[in-house]
């Protein structure tokens, strides 16, 4: 085998490898759009399930880079990349077509699903931190209505020893 077609071969893993990571960073925003979906219909269920989905996403992805890392390196080196070049930019402006246009098209992709990820990871963010507060108020109106201090629980949520719970008084309207 020569020295191109072991080129090629290593161009056409590289392609693969980033082709199936930019399907997996779509899958990555679609598993985002549904946990927003679930956590602004409260389903808890639905929204951990999605999360246990990211999780082995994300585990994918760290795994497949090790792999894809190697290749940029074996391509940045045979074009002998200079320091700092060694980007997929860099590759791209390196190699020959059609490797260059598949390379472009999968940074589009990835950079398309990365940029849009991040618009709904912050919309998520918001809906959280919006349950959150809401329910950080209910807790604080139930401490209050029941007359107990919050210091009267651990972190656990059990009472503390030596801090009696005082009585809630009730009137005829419950």
């Amino acid at each position: 085998m020569t020295n191109m077609d072991e080129i090629n071969d290593t161009l056409n893993e590289l392609c693969a490898h980033c082709d199936e990571e930019a399907e997996r960073q779509e899958t990555v925003l679609e598993v985002c759009r549904a946990q927003l979906h679930a956590a602004r219909a409260h389903d808890l269920e639905q929204l951990e399930a999605k999360t246990a989905v990211l999780l082995l996403l994300i585990q994918d992805t760290a795994n497949a880079e090790r792999t894809r890392l190697r290749l940029l390196r074996d391509v940045a080196e045979h074009f002998r990349l200079p320091p700092g070049q060694e980007t997929l930019t860099g590759l791209i402006a390196a190699v020959p077509a059609p490797w260059s246009a598949r390379l472009r098209e999968f940074q589009a992709r990835l950079r398309a699903a990365v940029e849009e990820t991040r618009h709904v990871v912050r919309q998520n963010r918001m809906v959280m931190r919006r349950s959150l507060s809401v329910l950080n108020r209910a807790l604080e109106a139930a401490f209050q209505t029941a007359g107990v201090s919050r210091s009267a629980y651990d972190a656990r949520g059990e009472a503390r020893r030596g801090v009696a719970p005082q009585a809630a008084v009730l009137d005829q309207r419950g």
